[in-house]
Formats: structure tokens, C-alpha cells, sequence
């Protein structure tokens, strides 16, 4: 339904993940610019996190999603924030991660909204220092600039 976008998106997180290193402490973030504007778009998406591909996480196996969105809407500290921070974040959208992490294993798809996301970013995470976050406001622009694209050759 929106491969158009999809594919677009995934051809610039590729690019961002090779000159700014956002899969190094900047996922979060990238999630949350993303989940913004397809909110803005209306167009509907997932949260997807990311644990460690040989299992040191499999205690969390046991966490229902539903405790996970609960513990996040209420802004509570627990599995995915703090301490507990995954190693990344992503979305889906039409069934499609955007940005796929093949050195971990999706661990929870969540029903999640950007200003959780923005919370989990600004608020309850623990990154990567690789990323460096002064370039937020260039990942917002590439970002944006995608979706007003695609907009626009959709004539919206």
C-alpha cells in the first residue's frame, strides 16, 4: 500500500546507517522522527525492538507485550528503557521493517506512538556514543524531506 515510501525510506536509513552511524546510538531516534511524520500522513505502524541475536536476553522472553506498552505509556522504567535499553529500535510499516538490524533479533513488535518514542529517547535511554546526536536536526531534515517527496509525487 505505501511501497513507494517504504522504499524510499529504506534506501536513506541504508545511507544513514552508512555515513552517521544511526544503528550506534541514533535508532531511537530515527524511529521517532519517523513515527512522526507517518502520524502526520496518518499512516498506520509498529514498533519493533531489537535484542541480542545469541539470547543473552531470553529472560524477557516472558514479557508480554501488553506489560511493555503499559510500562512506556505510563512512563515507567522497564523493559526497552533505562538500564534495559534494546540494542535498536525500528518500524514497521505494511508489514516491512524499515530499518532491519541483522546483528539482533526482533525481540516485541509494540503499538507504540512517537511521543513514546521521543520519551524513551530524550528521557529513559541509555545509547551508544558512536551516534552523535548534534546531527539530530540533518537526520530530522533527510527524514521529512522523504515524506514531503512522496507526498508530493502522490499529489497530496
Amino acid at each position: 500500500m505505501h511501497e513507494r515510501l517504504i522504499k524510499a525510506l529504506q534506501d536513506l536509513l541504508v545511507f544513514l546507517r552508512q555515513h552517521f552511524h544511526i544503528n550506534s546510538g541514533g535508532c531511537c531516534y530515527v524511529a521517532y522522527v519517523i513515527a512522526k511524520n507517518l502520524e502526520k500522513h496518518n499512516i498506520p505502524f509498529q514498533v519493533v525492538f531489537y535484542y541480542d541475536l545469541f539470547g543473552e536476553d531470553e529472560c524477557y522472553e516472558d514479557v508480554s507485550v501488553e506489560d511493555i506498552e503499559k510500562e512506556i505509556k505510563e512512563r515507567v522504567l522497564g523493559i526497552g528503557t533505562g538500564d534495559d535499553t534494546c540494542n535498536h529500535y525500528s518500524i514497521i510499516v505494511d508489514g516491512e521493517d524499515l530499518n532491519p538490524d541483522f546483528e539482533n533479533r526482533p525481540f516485541k513488535v509494540l503499538n507504540l506512538n512517537a511521543e513514546d518514542l521521543k520519551w524513551i529517547y530524550c528521557e529513559a535511554g541509555d545509547w551508544c556514543e558512536v551516534y552523535n546526536h548534534l546531527i539530530n536536526s540533518y537526520i530530522n531534515f533527510y527524514i521529512k524531506n522523504t515524506f514531503d517527496l512522496i507526498a508530493y509525487e502522490k499529489g497530496n
